[in-house]
């Protein structure tokens, strides 16, 4: 703990472990890398995007090949070839505009067109990139880890990051990896405003530094906009007291140099960005899983596909915001319609978004104990498998304990030096609660330092310094127990007064589905294999008009005969038919039937239709033997405005269950 509260900077001895640091990791990473092709794994980063790189490589500046340049490119590009020799790309060529993706990863084609500049257009070689940043994010763990800890036990925590599954697993996929040495060098510089400040000249540098790694990583990739807040958070209300004008002038000068390096790429997300689309995606039922979330009555969607996702915004834009023909993906108007849906879902829904912000916070600290602690298939040595192996066993046994431990460390951290629980805070909210946008490894795996630095922390402190908590001063008891006190109140009434908000507004807006008037459909049994039977009404196997949208939507309604029924769950599936299998949004659900229930439990949906057919509704599917459970099935009228149609059960007592997402 005394550690946090010194002012000294980072000594030369910390600058040369990092540096032996990175040159150790850059090693192993290109190792890892070539390990991983060499036994047959394929990095995946959109290699087909990365003209631009190869002709910047080969002296023709960042400009996508024409038709001419590309055809001798495409057996590289489409990794049937290693590499490509700049002597064989035709001597003119036309400039051709990047385009969109290109233009956002407009950093990262740069780096790898200088990677193969230094080394030579060839995937292989490519690897070195790979390796620097695996060593990057070994070295910014040491620095981050060196914040709070001494550097015996900063090495060690080094270690534990080299051997991390998801860390190896992800380093050969370029574009994901890249943002780990962004992300990590703006929390190390918010750690030193907080833990190691300066003065005001040591601020507003440190700021504006920050501000660049922010606008040069978002080049890489859009996880970097993350950062934003956070730091004018740190700067604003954490850091150590400074005047209101050099706070003010230290944002002003990250603000300014984030816009100055991310200039070109601001440009093009001006004019349309995939935010709220991938947003959409992580609200989908398989994360649920992975956050450990109890679902309500009604789901986000069934399946974390994009072509699912572009129907619900190209639905919406159609009944909400009155654009006929729908909107194209990857334009303007697809991004504004996507913003304006996750809008609407976080207006009426945001008991679901706090929830599942803590259950990130949560299942984030404990993620790197006890999941993903399988060796990497492609390192085949058996020390290694051995050192997996005790690896696995150490940190299994403390999976359970991560979260006390980060409690625990935050608390002494506040001992120490109270701003230093703030910025864990901070840290928590921003990074961990941050990835519930899409929780995935691949999108937090750089906190992967996160348990290791609570444990680490508190056996320095049990082992250097165990009278230092007895004789912390009443002064910092009284901060810990206000920091316990307000952080543990502020949960408490963000989910409360969230959850009060949201018992509302979803029953208001399930009452709408139920007051729906509702026609009723003549339905035809159609005998499935095996034993199963579609229930399908004619209307869903006509063609749709000529004039219909990109996108034409029918909410459904089906009634259940609950008391009829045999079984207190039913499986029913969604059915769809669709040329392509990511067109193919088929679902099947387990309905909760109650046979003392006073009223029947009814399901309902929209329904996605494209007029090329490309996929279509048609109809519900149960067990032959279970048909005589579904009571009704009627189209729902009414609801062409309603922003928000999500498949939803209803059954008797509805309105006195919770309609909202709890921790699992």
């Amino acid at each position: 703990m005394r550690r946090l509260g010194r002012r000294e900077e980072l000594a030369l001895p910390d600058a040369a472990i990092a540096a032996v640091i990175l040159c150790v990791g850059s090693w192993l990473g290109v190792s890892n890398v070539r390990a991983f092709t060499g036994a047959g794994g394929r990095p995946s980063f959109y290699q087909s995007e990365f003209g631009p790189a190869v002709l910047f490589a080969c002296g023709r500046g960042l400009t996508s090949p024409d038709a001419r340049t590309a055809a001798v490119l495409a057996p590289f590009l489409d990794e049937q070839r290693d590499a490509v020799d700049c002597g064989a790309l035709p001597e003119r060529s036309e400039p051709v505009a990047l385009d969109a993706f290109q233009r956002t990863c407009r950093y990262l084609e740069l780096t790898v067109g200088l990677t193969w500049k230094l080394t030579g257009v060839s995937w292989q070689r490519l690897s070195l990139l790979n390796g620097i940043l695996f060593g990057a994010v070994a070295a910014l763990s040491y620095g981050i880890f060196r914040l709070g800890l001494g550097r015996i036990l900063s090495s060690l925590g080094v270690i534990a990051v080299l051997m991390s599954t998801p860390n190896l697993s992800l380093a050969p996929h370029l574009r994901d990896y890249a943002k780990g040495p962004f992300l990590l060098a703006v929390m190390l510089v918010m750690g030193v405003l907080v833990v190691r400040p300066a003065g005001p000249r040591r601020m507003i540098g440190l700021s504006a530094l920050a501000g660049a790694v922010v606008g040069f990583g978002l080049g890489f990739r859009t996880d970097l906009m993350i950062a934003l807040l956070p730091f004018i958070v740190v700067v604003a209300f954490v850091a150590p007291a400074e005047a209101l004008s050099v706070r003010a002038a230290a944002i002003a000068a990250f603000l300014a140099a984030f816009v100055a390096a991310a200039a070109p790429i601001l440009g093009v997300y001006s004019r349309g960005n995939n935010i709220g689309p991938v947003a959409l995606l992580g609200l989908t039922a398989p994360f649920d899983a992975a956050l450990r979330i109890e679902p309500s009555l009604y789901e986000y969607g069934a399946h974390y596909n994009d072509s699912f996702v572009f129907s619900i915004v190209n639905s919406y834009a159609v009944r909400v915001e009155g654009k006929t023909h729908g909107v194209q993906l990857a334009s303007p108007e697809h991004a504004s319609a996507s913003m304006a849906y996750l809008a609407e879902l976080m207006r009426t829904l945001p008991a679901d978004f706090v929830t599942r912000a803590l259950a990130a916070c949560r299942t984030t600290a404990r993620y790197f104990l006890d999941s993903s602690l399988e060796t990497p298939a492609w390192l085949r040595s058996r020390t290694l498998a051995t050192m997996f192996w005790m690896r696995g066993a150490i940190s299994s046994r403390l999976a359970p304990l991560a979260i006390p431990a980060l409690i625990a460390a935050t608390i002494g951290a506040g001992l120490a030096a109270p701003r230093a629980a703030w910025l864990i805070v901070v840290l928590l909210a921003a990074f961990a609660g941050g990835s519930a946008i899409q929780f995935n490894e691949r999108h937090f795996f750089y906190l992967q330092f996160l348990p290791w630095w609570a444990f680490g922390f508190l056996l320095q402190a049990t082992l250097e310094e165990p009278a230092a908590t007895r004789r912390a001063a009443a002064a910092h008891w009284k901060h810990a127990a206000l920091f316990v006190g307000v952080v543990t109140i502020a949960t408490a009434a963000a989910v409360f007064v969230s959850r009060e908000y949201q018992q509302r507004s979803a029953a208001a807006l399930f009452a709408r589905y139920e007051g729906a008037p509702r026609e009723r459909l003549a339905v035809e049994p159609i005998a499935r294999e095996p034993d199963r039977v579609r229930l399908a009404a004619a209307s869903w196997n006509a063609a749709l008009p000529a004039d219909a949208p990109r996108v034409a939507t029918r909410v459904v309604a089906v009634q259940f005969d609950d008391r009829g029924c045999t079984v207190d769950a039913l499986p029913l599936t969604i059915r769809y038919e669709a040329t392509l299998p990511e067109l193919d949004f088929s679902e099947t659900l387990s309905v909760p039937l109650a046979q003392a229930g006073s009223a029947p439990t009814m399901l309902f949906f929209a329904t996605f239709d494209r007029p090329d057919d490309a996929t279509r509704f048609r109809g519900v599917e149960v067990a032959k033997a279970h048909a005589r459970c579904v009571a009704a099935i009627s189209a729902v009228q009414g609801l062409d405005r309603t922003p928000l149609l999500l498949t939803t059960m209803l059954p008797a007592d509805w309105r006195s269950r919770p309609l909202y997402q709890r921790l699992r």
